[in-house]
Order: structure tokens, then C-alpha cells, then sequence
């Protein structure tokens, strides 16, 4: 009786699976990099809808009170107007001696320059 030159079935898939190492190791990592960006772009559609808990603190810092009121500077005088613009502070002051300053801050709270309207 002649030998049977076929392998069995689970030499075969074994050899199958040798034959193409390089391909599983491509659909392996590019699964990989599937789950990956899938993750990311929850995290972006959580971070522009605004249910990311620093979307809630820039809101918060956003809101001004709705009756304006004088707010008094230690040794200064009294705050008459405050208005802002992306990355500046503007402060309408009149000092205790009765004369109106213009003071312009920065971001970081710095004094910039200070006018006598």
C-alpha cells in the first residue's frame, strides 16, 4: 500500500498558518489601530458636545453678573466699568481723588498700560 502523501488535517493548518505569519501580523495590528481610532473619535464627539468636565469650567468662568455694580479697590477707588476682549481686561476706575483711569491687563492678570481717558 502506497504512503499518503497528504499531511493530516492539523499538520496542515498549522503550515497554512506559518505560510502566511506575515499576514496575520498585519490584520492583527491593523485591528489594533482600528480600536484605537474608534476610541478616539468617541473621546472628540465627547469633547466638542460639551460633556467633557472642562467644557463645564470655561462656561462657568464665561458668566457675568447680570446687575452691574461698583466694586471698590483697596487703596485705589471704585471699579465703574469692566469690559474684556480675547486676552485683554479692561478696567474703568475713578480713584479717591475723583479722577477716571483706563487700566488694560492681559491674560495673566498683568498690568499692560494705564490711560487717563
Amino acid at each position: 500500500m502506497p504512503a499518503d502523501p497528504t499531511p493530516p488535517p492539523d499538520e496542515k493548518a498549522e503550515s497554512v498558518i506559518r505560510n502566511n505569519r506575515g499576514i496575520v501580523i498585519v490584520v492583527a495590528t491593523l485591528g489594533a489601530l482600528i480600536i484605537l481610532a474608534v476610541g478616539g473619535m468617541i473621546y472628540g464627539i465627547m469633547t466638542k458636545s460639551g460633556k467633557h468636565s472642562d467644557a463645564l469650567v470655561t462656561e462657568q468662568a464665561d458668566t457675568a453678573p447680570s446687575i452691574p455694580q461698583a466694586a471698590p479697590i483697596t487703596g485705589m477707588g471704585t471699579i465703574l466699568e469692566v469690559n474684556s476682549q480675547p486676552g485683554r481686561l479692561y478696567l474703568h476706575i475713578r480713584t479717591k481723588s475723583g479722577a477716571e483711569i483706563l487700566r488694560i491687563y492681559d491674560e495673566n492678570g498683568i498690568l499692560i498700560s494705564e490711560l487717563e481717558p
